[in-house]
């Protein structure tokens, strides 16, 4: 991490979590050594990592009520398993049921999934406690203690600052957003590797739309913001919503890159393509940095025009230079290009103004739009519980693993008679994920963090340090754990074991002998956990792939239908398609995830990869597409009699729906792919006879028509986006009828 990253990262949302983790902890353990009860210090800080960890972004009223409910159900677990520490076959019947009964809080989404997960973490700290009743009522009421303590200094914090850790997570998808443009910008220069290049702007547009989600959750959750109480809550869902805009203009895709990277490789008019993208994407960085440190953003927009008239200036002169008939598409495409970086330019430019929080002159109206049509529905009830008890739900046997996985890891650290055993168990619970290479990955992290960590504490106890700097350590440790454990997993595990290490050193036990009974827990947890998600009931990625497919399919048919409606229907509001929007992000960003997570998977799972990875390339082009003819409609909207949409769209529809049978396998005839394009034909052959007018206009030089010369230019637009759209249908209705051939063993046919 170079310094630049350090600045970054200290206005970080992960940093303040750790700083408050580590000042919530510092507290008691300060206090109770200088009262000398230290070993009640210790216990009160297990408190606060147990409601630490379940501690999630939200309102004031959200927080109050998981932290809360956190600390209820942190109370009676361990109560209830402290009381029933001494006889083991009461205990691992109540281990079961409250494993499985906190694993279906997943259910109801990433809150209520920490607060089942601090309590389970709180029955975990339980185990390491011999008690009678009086002495598991005494246990969980100090880290009752520690978890109210939390509470209460996290609710303090956000009165303070309640927009802190919204402007953070906003921050950071900016950047995200930012980065996306810059990888996008290398697809316009010499590189052998655009496939390579394509991979990672896939993974790329994974992380934005995760980031994005996660700030639509934050803002707009939020009363203030969504009705315009708080001018700093109005300026971020502006701010989001450009960002948002943004991206869309990112991923439009105006031509084949390699075509025209063929076609103007030897005039180098692309590398100023290349840095003008590169430079507005350093610049949605720098944004992205500058609300997340709450300053303002000053925009270089001087230079960016300067980048525009030099691009501008060589698309003239190169097009004054080599203009035929036949290259006219390709200069299209420079300026249909170059039209969106000027528009991108001018997202920019206002985004960054709402940075400018001091000057009240500017307007922050958030419009008529409902903006919480943009959240995600919750649904919490004992119905959807009832729905999801049965094996096909992925949560129901995720419980049941984790179960399972609990009993298994105490029973063995019994009948091995394990120091600290529950480590093992606390193992289990943290790293054991609903999906297999979630697990695999973090079991193999926290074996090599526990490892190097370890090392780190021993060496460091070696010159025997007094209790003072002890507690500086764990201090200091704690804020490393909680600052990167969600930043980079293995870096926080590495800073978790000296910071356990030294927290049970305060409590008079060797640290040497506590190292190598941590890793030796640690190993016996992860294998436990990685094991149990291959054999007990192993939820596979490449089992729920087609289900991914299907939803990423039909969130491109309902955007492609929304934005159509925008064009022809003058009563369409840019709200339904911008939702539309929205669910088709989300869905391709599941499907690329699913994708990602089948590769981790082992090889007998990977049946078909090399087909799934063309099927979410074609998707995610649809999507791009249908996004480049979304960002022409506020210009174009109500500016011609465009009737035909209506077909063409039907025939667009009718096709992707023909994809799903095929996927389903329940396709019960075909269309001939010559009827499927026979409505854009027509579209074309209109288009083509308004171009060769314009064509003639420039031949004889005669005073070009204003209506032939934007209506040919507009239409142009328009066919060439439908033509990539058909073709991105055509390529996916091919792929998915390979695709469900294979899941039926039949042989597929192309028309």
């Amino acid at each position: 991490m170079n310094r630049q990253s350090a600045q970054q990262f200290l206005h970080t949302r992960y940093f303040n979590f750790g700083a408050r983790m580590a000042l919530a902890i510092a507290g008691p353990l300060v206090w109770c050594f200088y009262q000398g009860t230290l070993d009640i210090g210790v216990n009160i800080a297990l408190g606060v990592i147990a409601i630490g960890l379940s501690d999630t972004a939200g309102s004031f009223a959200q927080k109050l009520r998981g932290l809360s409910f956190a600390n209820l159900y942190l109370f009676l677990v361990s109560v209830a398993v402290g009381i029933l520490t001494p006889y083991a076959v009461p205990l691992l019947i109540l281990l079961f049921i409250l494993s499985f009964f906190f694993g279906m809080f997943a259910l109801f989404g990433g809150r209520a999934a920490n607060i089942g997960n601090a309590a389970l973490i709180g029955a975990t700290f339980s185990l390491s406690q011999v008690n009678d009743v009086t002495g598991a009522f005494i246990f969980s009421s100090y880290m009752l203690c520690g978890g109210v303590w939390y509470m209460l200094m996290a609710l303090f914090f956000w009165r303070i600052s309640p927009y802190r850790v919204a402007q953070q997570t906003l921050g950071a998808s900016v950047e995200e957003v930012g980065k996306y443009l810059i990888l996008k910008s290398t697809l316009f220069g010499e590189s052998k590797f655009k496939e390579q290049i394509i991979r990672e702007l896939i993974d790329q547009e994974v992380e934005v739309a995760r980031q994005q989600q996660g700030s639509r959750e934050l803002l707009l959750g939020r009363r203030s913001a969504i009705e315009g109480t708080s001018r700093v809550g109005r300026a971020l869902v502006h701010i989001l919503r450009n960002t948002v805009d943004i991206f869309e203009a990112s991923m439009a895709k105006h031509y084949s890159y390699d075509e025209l990277y063929r076609f103007f490789r030897e005039y180098h008019v692309l590398t100023y393509y290349q840095d003008l993208l590169e430079h507005l994407g350093s610049e949605v960085q720098a944004l992205g940095q500058a609300v997340s440190a709450q300053k303002q953003f000053v925009y270089q927009k001087e230079k960016t025009k300067s980048l525009i008239e030099a691009l501008d200036e060589a698309v003239k002169r190169l097009k004054g230079q080599t203009l035929t008939q036949e290259n006219i598409s390709y200069f299209v495409a420079l300026n249909n290009i170059l039209r969106n970086c000027k528009y991108l330019h001018r997202l920019v430019e206002q985004t960054s103004r709402y940075t400018a929080l001091e000057d009240r002159d500017l307007e922050l109206e958030t419009g008529v739009m409902d903006l919480s049509y943009f959240l995600p529905k919750s649904n919490i009830g004992w119905t959807r519980w009832a729905m999801n008890f049965n094996l096909k739900s992925a949560y129901f046997r995720h419980s049941i693993r984790l179960a399972i996985s609990v009993c298994l890891g105490y029973l063995l650290s019994m009948l091995l008679h394990l120091e600290q055993g529950y480590w093992v168990v606390l193992t289990i619970v943290v790293i054991l994920k609903p999906d297999y290479s979630t697990t695999k990955q973090r079991s193999l992290q926290r074996v090599l963090g526990t490892v190097i960590g370890g090392v780190v504490a021993i060496f460091m106890m070696q010159w025997n340090p007094p209790e003072e700097l002890i507690i500086f350590l764990v201090v200091f440790t704690t804020w490393g754990t909680f600052s990167f454990l969600s930043y980079n997993y293995t870096l926080g595990v590495i800073f978790i074991t000296p910071f356990v290490l030294w927290l049970f050193y305060l409590g008079n036990t060797s640290s040497v002998y506590l190292a190598s009974v941590r890793i030796e827990n640690s190993l016996l947890g992860g294998g436990i956990a990685w094991l149990a998600n291959y054999f007990i009931l192993p939820n596979w990625t490449h089992l729920r792939l087609k289900e991914f497919m299907l939803l990423g399919v039909q969130a491109n048919i309902n955007y492609f239908e929304a934005v159509v409606n925008f064009y022809s229907d003058k009563e369409s509001s840019s709200e339904e398609y911008k939702l539309r929007r929205k669910d088709v992000h989300i869905h391709i960003t599941n499907l690329m995830s699913a994708f990602q997570g089948l590769l981790k998977e082992p090889s007998r799972n990977k049946t078909f990869t090399s087909l799934t990875y063309d099927f979410v390339v074609i998707n995610q082009s649809l999507a791009a597409h249908i996004a480049t003819l979304a960002i022409y409609g506020p210009r174009l909207r109500g500016r011609y009699q465009l009737s035909i949409l209506d077909k063409l769209k039907q025939e667009v529809t009718d096709s992707l729906q023909l994809s799903l049978q095929y996927l389903r396998g329940d396709a019960q005839g075909n269309v001939l792919a010559g009827e499927r394009g026979s409505q854009l034909r027509e579209f074309s052959g209109e288009v083509e006879r308004l171009l060769e007018l314009r064509w003639g206009e420039l031949n004889t030089g005669e005073m070009p028509e204003e209506s032939v010369k934007k209506k040919s230019h507009d239409l142009s637009l328009i066919r060439d986006q439908l033509r990539y759209i058909f073709e991105n249908v055509e390529d996916l209705l091919f792929i998915s009828q390979k695709i469900g051939a294979l899941y039926e063993n039949k042989e597929p046919r192309r028309n």
